[in-house]
């Protein structure tokens, strides 16, 4: 419930942009080879288009699932067994999930799925091999990685067609693609902009070092010059890619309606003597190598078997699927400019499949119930999980925490053993202190308290609840958000003209959020809905009721009950508290920024706009003096200074990250300090209950709710997923100040035995752990 509700929203503000856009061009690279070859006026690839035409055809709308899995069908070319048989299920389980994907958006009406039985059984085409039809199953599938679903929305649907073009149609044919579309001279004509990495430690544009069209046609280009290469490319390596890409449709893309006004008519390239209109190319801040490196370590804890993952000592014996962890995001940013290093993604097949139904169901999956936060009754898409699976952040709040706490002092109270609470995650004891106890654990309550309004405070400083204190329905409903393109609040994001004065449009956005805590819920008369901060003194419980409450339970705070009790909810890192991997990782760059004098910055993925000259566009500099100027503000040297000190104590003995620093640098690398300051995090209302309680449960809550009872939601509560966290600053190699900010999130697998979570050890800081352990001693390799 808690992943995709805000980024369903920002993806639709983001698409209607690129509502006139008929196909994201990538028209040259499917027939560029022929076109420069034989410098004809138009070019038309028959075969392609015979094709793909023939696998459209048993595209049909899906009347009810299909259970049986492809490696049971079989055809007399492809049967089970036969090269490139796998090959062939993968994609056609991936081209179903974009077809899942346009009903979801309401595109279409119907579910629609393409039949592979029918295909692999079709007399019109006897003994076709499975690499002959992977080939134009694949082709769509590329089409839709590097131009986003727009491209099957640009195909032409019967079910969206007038009545006479509905004639036209065969009976049994639903979606078709226009041959049009395959000529140079179509209304999508035109070459994308390439897309650049960024490498981490130099800052220097990287180019895919790749034989393909793409490639060397990216390499030509004199923003290519003095490149350094790698031996990936970005299309390949980063989950969700398209997502970054679709808010800087308008410049990279000659098809996009406001092109011309942003960039103009004279941005052209010479293929093989023949003039073409080109777009902007795009640098992204990632660093491809390191996010190979990141990808494949996430995949790995992911249930991925290669000789690759036989490195990491995954300990996933035991557990469905084999996977040490469900899911897994990674983010890291580097911490002196904000940009976006790597944003890793992985997920187990079964965890994929509980959230978008799409393609037949994998096998090993636990027996997760409908309508819970992990199976929901709606599907969903799946993104990127380091920019926009949101979580509560769990003790990963108490650096925050400690901003506050020891920002001011009162002479009624003691923070003597503050660095070890930190350091072990003692949540009573720092809600002693949050609270303003006279000493951690024990003592009366100081009547003023002043500590968590400046939390509060100092989380804007650092980059979370922007907006969150506006008065405005629209900051409130864009609460702790961020534009990752550009790197501003989205309350900030300004209009543009073009060069002419005229066609002012609003720069793009990809609206991502950073963080919130401290706040509750808002809705405003019209409906608006969003968060808003706790007002101060009104949301602070009075002295006698943090008495009662510290007394509660056999180690306090535990059962408070009564009004203004959502602080404590909100200072354990849960309530209304929430983030993401990127999130997180910003909060700790800032710190660290703090700490070391540094500039201050939100993260952003975008580095440059390139014209096919080599020169940056000209609104890219006022875009980033923009960012510059409203990054966080940062707090205090002295007090960033001591709670990265304490976050250091984590990796020692008695600290949380200390078994998970042993696994990945041995018991003598966790006595001295390794230029590593983090914290673990576990949001502690997760589910307890086994598998098969969840799911008696369920059934009791369904039968209750037909009794009409209003107590089956506290009788049967839907299950929680379990998050765990960690995130640190760290000092990569060479670097004598901490310049890297990494953040790891995943959701704990079950263990096969008893149905419960399998999340003893910390799967988040041994990833962080082995990456960290990578980037200390040399650039992460794929």
């Amino acid at each position: 419930m808690l992943e995709q509700a805000r980024f369903s929203l920002a993806r639709a503000g983001v698409m209607v942009g690129l509502c006139g856009l008929v196909v994201l061009g990538a028209g040259w690279v499917m027939n560029s080879r022929d076109g420069v070859k034989n410098k004809a006026s138009v070019h038309f690839s028959a075969r392609t288009w015979e094709d793909v035409q023939w696998v459209l055809r048993y595209v049909t709308p899906l009347a009810s699932p299909i259970e049986t899995t492809m490696s049971e069908l079989s055809g007399p070319g492809c049967a089970a067994g036969r090269p490139g048989h796998e090959r062939l299920r993968k994609a056609v389980e991936t081209l179903n999930q974009n077809l899942e994907h346009l009903n979801r958006t309401s595109f279409v009406r119907q579910h629609y799925r393409l039949n592979i039985d029918g295909l692999l059984l079709d007399a019109g085409r006897p003994d076709q091999t499975c690499a002959q039809i992977h080939r134009p199953v694949q082709w769509l599938n590329d089409r839709v990685r590097q131009q986003g679903v727009q491209f099957l929305q640009s195909l032409v649907w019967k079910e969206r067609s007038g009545t006479s073009v509905q004639a036209r149609f065969e009976t049994t044919t639903w979606v078709a693609l226009p041959k049009q579309m395959l000529t140079s001279r179509s209304a999508w004509s035109g070459l994308p902009g390439c897309i650049y990495g960024t490498d981490a430690i130099t800052g220097k544009r990287v180019v895919a070092d790749g034989d393909s069209v793409v490639s060397k046609f990216c390499q030509t280009q004199p923003a290519a010059d003095q490149a350094l290469r790698s031996p990936v490319s970005l299309w390949d390596q980063v989950p969700g890619l398209p997502s970054l890409l679709e808010p800087l449709a308008a410049w990279r893309l000659p098809q996009h309606v406001q092109y011309s006004d942003r960039v103009g008519d004279d941005n052209h390239v010479v293929v093989a003597g023949r003039k073409q209109t080109v777009g902007q190319h795009v640098q992204l801040s990632i660093d491809p190598s390191w996010q190979a490196g990141l990808q494949t370590l996430a995949e790995c804890f992911s249930g991925k078997v290669s000789p690759v993952c036989a490195a990491y000592a995954t300990q996933a014996e035991g557990r469905f699927e084999n996977a040490r962890v469900r899911m897994a995001g990674i983010a890291v940013i580097d911490v002196a400019t904000g940009r976006l290093v790597a944003a890793a993604s992985a997920n187990s097949p079964c965890y994929a499949h509980d959230k978008t139904r799409a393609g037949v169901r994998p096998s090993d999956c636990p027996a997760v119930p409908d309508d819970t936060v992990h199976r929901p009754r709606i599907p969903q898409m799946l993104s990127n999980h380091a920019l926009f699976t949101q979580a509560p952040p769990g003790s990963l709040v108490k650096p925050l925490l400690m901003t506050g706490i020891v920002s001011y002092v009162s002479p009624q109270t003691s923070l003597a053993g503050l660095e070890q609470a930190l350091q072990r995650s003692d949540s009573q004891q720092f809600l002693d202190a949050f609270l303003c106890r006279q000493k951690l654990g024990q003592g009366g309550f100081a009547a003023r308290c002043d500590r968590p309004a400046l939390t509060q405070k100092n989380a804007h400083q650092l980059g979370w609840n922007s907006g969150c204190d506006g008065l405005s329905d629209l900051a409130r409903s864009q609460c702790g958000m961020v534009d990752l393109i550009e790197g501003r609040p989205l309350v900030q994001k300004p209009a543009y003209q073009n060069a002419l004065g005229t066609a002012a449009w609003h720069s793009p956005a990809l609206p991502v959020l950073m963080g919130q805590t401290l706040v509750m819920p808002y809705r405003s008369g019209s409906g608006v809905s969003g968060y808003q901060d706790m007002p101060w003194p009104d949301s602070l419980p009075g002295v006698e009721q943090r008495q009662t409450c510290a007394q509660s339970g056999v180690k306090g705070y535990v059962r408070c009950g009564g009004p203004q009790m959502a602080i404590i909810s909100e200072a354990y890192g849960q309530g209304n508290s929430l983030t993401t991997p990127v999130g997180v990782a910003s909060l700790l760059a800032t710190l660290a920024n703090s700490a070391q004098g540094q500039v201050t910055h939100y993260p952003h993925v975008l580095v440059d706009r390139v014209r096919s000259d080599g020169q940056s566009d000209s609104s890219i500099e006022i875009m980033r003096r923009a960012a510059s100027s409203q990054g966080p503000e940062g707090v205090d040297s002295v007090v960033a200074r001591r709670v990265l000190g304490a976050m250091e104590r984590t990796l020692l003995p008695g600290g949380t990250a200390h078994a998970a620093c042993v696994r990945a640098f041995g018991a003598a690398g966790c006595l001295i300090p390794r230029g590593v300051a983090g914290k673990t995090g576990t949001p502690g209302d997760a589910d307890e209950r086994s598998l098969s309680q969840v799911v008696q449960d369920m059934r009791s809550r369904a039968q209750c709710s037909t009794r009409s009872s209003t107590d089956c939601a506290r009788q049967y509560p839907l299950p929680r997923p379990r998050y765990r966290w960690y995130a640190a600053v760290f000092k990569s190699q060479g670097s004598d100040r901490y310049d890297k900010a990494i953040a790891v999130l995943v959701h704990s697998n079950w263990r096969r035995s008893d149905g419960r979570y399998a999340d003893d050890q910390n799967a988040a800081a041994e990833m962080a752990m082995l990456a960290i352990r990578q980037f200390q001693t040399a650039p992460l390799k794929p």
